[in-house]
């Protein structure tokens, strides 16, 4: 005879016709194979209604949320929100820097051009560029502070040298000369191409940090 599980309904079923019972107990090998489905049955039912008392007894442990959860759940801000918002201000402003870097060594290489081609004067075009030696060694070190507070070490050691080297040339200058740019010497030595070729390199390094600042800037601004 099949198993009860098979079907629980019809067994239950057959059970209060009694047509199981009167089957059964024809034979003694029949009535203690129904003596043990129904202990069984029993079993199952103390053992699930145990279960249940257990689990009424002893609920499950819940984990209170920590403080710092609850604030930010209540405010929507995160324990590293305000470090996203700081970094993407750092990057806002790094980016503006640059872009002011990169005018400033374009406004150099046309004059320094216009020199070249004997357009204006080495006095007025030394006048000229003498003005923005200072303004650009400051965005320099501006942008090489920013990277060091923000501990972002990479963009900081690609600002460092650059950064350097402005100041050793501003604290470079001989005794008696106009400045960096000096009238009496840029025709000399061949200081009028130096000046040139620092100035395009410096160009191409500030548009290679301008890309690299609109990155890390857009991906603050998402990650926030």
């Amino acid at each position: 005879m099949k198993s009860p599980s098979a079907c629980p309904a019809c067994w239950d079923m057959l059970c209060r016709k009694g047509y199981i019972r009167r089957v059964l107990q024809t034979g003694s090998r029949g009535a203690a194979w129904l003596d043990r489905v129904q202990g069984s049955q029993r079993n199952g039912t103390d053992e699930s209604q145990r279960k249940a008392r257990m689990r009424s007894t002893n609920p499950p442990l819940r984990i209170q949320p920590s403080e710092t959860q609850l604030v930010g759940k209540e405010t929507g801000k995160g324990p590293s929100n305000g470090r996203r918002k700081m970094e993407a201000a750092v990057f806002i402003l790094s980016l503006v820097d640059c872009c002011s870097l990169i005018f400033l060594s374009v406004y150099f290489i046309i004059t320094l051009s216009d020199l070249e081609c004997d357009y204006i004067n080495a006095r007025a075009c030394c006048s000229k560029l003498n003005k923005w030696v200072i303004p650009e060694m400051v965005g320099q070190c501006l942008s090489t502070m920013l990277m060091l507070v923000s501990m972002h070490w990479f963009t900081f050691f690609l600002n460092l040298p650059v950064a350097a080297w402005n100041i050793f040339r501003y604290l470079k200058v001989p005794m008696g000369n106009m400045g960096v740019f000096d009238p009496t010497e840029i025709h000399n030595r061949g200081q009028l191409k130096s000046h040139m070729k620092e100035a395009m390199i410096k160009l191409g390094y500030h548009l290679l940090c301008f890309f690299i600042y609109l990155y890390s800037m857009i991906l603050a601004l998402i990650n926030d």
